[in-house]
């Protein structure tokens, strides 16, 4: 997912169309003169048609999306600006928990969780419950709907026979607390004590810490998905922090190069055209009604790139970074990176990965 320098110049050509307000059919000669110099011959299409619907020409983005019918990214995006006549987002993201449980339906999800399982099994092997603990705790931060913990709980149970656990949910939505701990009471067969979070984990208070500090030792943090919620300039803080709270944690991540490009450049909108129009595929696949896909991809998928695409990098609500970027992070926040295990593929390139961090008691600041 990464342009040649080349590229970028050719496609900033598009930029200076756009920003000079020529023509649709100026723009379209254009990005059809621009196909040979790009590997991706229909990107020049894609990036023009974003750029302008941020300029809210909505009705020359549209026909510029009309040009990738076999691309989902720009398809699906034509079909919601033909129906809101608006490049805004449609929901603010998992404020509801449905959109959430479709995609938990898709082939991606379903193989993600099983490579994300079989590396939490790893990691559990060679990390086990602190002894001086008789409740092991665990902390998740964005359980989402509680599928995935649920799933990773039920693997420790049977690799260590647990009896009882401790679970401290770190999510921003009260909705998606709830929601994730009544799935985990339902489906995990041994008592479990809950202590709810309500923040994000970059805004956690130091009343909110000392309430997880009670729970040391702390057996792992896992961080699923949910952590890119954050710019580059709150991550390193935020991994100290949870180094703070335990020795042992697991990163679960989407790399993508959605962090430090800004508003409008070549690199951002190829990053989230690549990467979101996979998603959007394999939701269009899943076994869901009809009614409940567009409800994920208006209300989940798109909202998410739509804000990364329309709003100053300031404003974003995601922050995917490369797996380089997360591993200069953790090393910078005093964690040793024991391993690194991509989960998932598409064209050869990792989709998702895991990696392992410890606290690397000779990295301390």
């Amino acid at each position: 997912m990464v342009l040649r320098e080349s590229e970028i110049t050719a496609l900033k050509e598009i930029s200076n169309y756009v920003n000079n307000e020529a023509t649709t059919t100026q723009i379209i000669n254009l990005c059809n003169q621009l196909r040979s110099q790009l590997e991706d011959k229909n990107f020049a299409f894609t990036y023009a048609g974003v750029l302008l619907a941020t300029k809210d020409r909505i009705e020359s983005a549209i026909k510029l999306f009309e040009l990738c019918p076999e691309n989902a990214f720009d398809s699906v995006l034509r079909e919601y600006l033909l129906e809101t006549k608006s490049f805004t987002p449609a929901a603010i993201a998992f404020q509801d928990t449905l959109p959430y449980d479709v995609w938990t339906q898709t082939d991606f999800y379903k193989s993600y969780m099983m490579a994300t399982l079989e590396t939490v099994k790893d990691f559990a092997k060679i990390n086990p419950p602190p002894e001086t603990s008789k409740i092991p705790t665990i902390v998740d931060v964005g359980p989402g709907n509680g599928v995935l913990i649920t799933e990773i709980i039920n693997q420790l149970v049977s690799i260590y026979n647990l009896k009882n656990l401790q679970l401290v949910l770190i999510d921003k939505s009260p909705s998606m607390l709830e929601a994730s701990e009544k799935y985990v009471q339902e489906h995990v067969p041994i008592p479990i004590s809950f202590t709810k979070i309500s923040c994000k984990l970059q805004e956690i208070t130091e009343e909110q810490l000392a309430v997880i500090r009670e729970k040391q030792p702390i057996w792992f943090i896992n961080m699923a998905a949910s952590v890119h919620h954050m710019p580059w300039e709150d991550k390193l803080p935020m991994l100290k922090t949870v180094r703070s709270l335990s020795n042992n944690c697991l990163l679960i991540e989407f790399p993508a190069n959605h962090d430090r490009p800004e508003k409008n450049t070549p690199e951002l909108v190829y990053s989230v055209s690549e990467h979101y129009r996979f998603y959007i595929q394999d939701v269009l696949n899943c076994p869901a009604p009809e009614t409940d896909k567009k409800i994920c991809l208006y209300n989940f998928i798109l909202t998410e790139g739509i804000t990364i695409l329309s709003q100053e990098r300031a404003n974003r609500i995601d922050y995917h970074a490369t797996i380089p970027e997360w591993q200069e992070l953790a090393e910078q926040a005093g964690f040793q990176v024991v391993k690194i295990s991509p989960t998932t593929f598409l064209n050869e390139r990792p989709l998702t990965f895991t990696m392992q961090l410890k606290f690397a008691l000779s990295s301390i600041e």
